[in-house]
């Protein structure tokens, strides 16, 4: 996950700068006018500069949020499409889809949508859903922090993490091929460990 923020960050910056055909110009108009929103009510909720603020707020958008939307969506929905006998990466990218317009922040649906189908395979790998809340919970918590301390300092948003890799494509071609390396990495530690477990079972029997 760490690895992936350069380029992360660099799909953030391009759905956010995407434009709609001229023919669709009042949705966008909407569109934005709902971003903008969403982005004011952010800033409030996370605006206090307090230390006890950010223990709240990591407690409640970090925590609470992390964990329920995790419970919900890939505990539950990614379940159910499961059980219906959808192909898994189906039911993976259906569920990724569903929790990424779910927030209504349609600037910023591409890299919730990479972010909620990372959880999904996290959770289908490992069988857990503790890894998927884990991560969750993490960013979550890194985004309340990274706003607190942003408005603690008065530092730009050039120098935050939130701005790491956007202006150096060497970071994001880097982050990309690290963040997939390990991926597979993780994918494979996944599958010899299902197979340790059958030989388990089967040499227990």
């Amino acid at each position: 996950m760490l690895m992936s923020i350069p380029a992360m960050n660099a799909l953030v910056v391009l759905n956010e700068n995407m434009t709609l055909p001229s023919i669709f110009s009042e949705l966008e108009r909407w569109m934005r006018e709902a971003e903008e929103q969403a982005q004011s009510s952010v800033s409030i909720l996370l605006g206090n500069q307090g230390i006890g603020s950010l223990i709240v707020n990591i407690l409640i958008v970090g925590v609470l949020a992390g964990f329920s939307e995790e419970l919900f969506f890939r505990g539950a929905l990614q379940r159910i499409l499961l059980s219906c006998k959808i192909n898994p990466h189906g039911a993976i990218w259906i569920t990724a889809i569903v929790f990424s317009a779910f927030h209504l922040q349609f600037f910023g649906f591409f890299p919730r949508l990479i972010l909620g189908a990372y959880f999904g395979y996290l959770f289908y790998w490992s069988k857990s859903l503790w890894l998927p809340i884990i991560l969750h919970v993490f960013n979550n918590s890194l985004v309340v922090f990274t706003l607190w301390y942003k408005n603690l300092t008065g530092i730009p948003e050039s120098e935050t993490i939130n701005h790491l890799g956007v202006d150096s494509p060497m970071q994001v071609i880097t982050s990309i091929i690290l963040t997939a390396f390990l991926l597979k990495c993780l994918f494979r530690y996944s599958m010899v460990s299902k197979d340790d477990a059958k030989n388990n079972i089967v040499n227990n029997d």
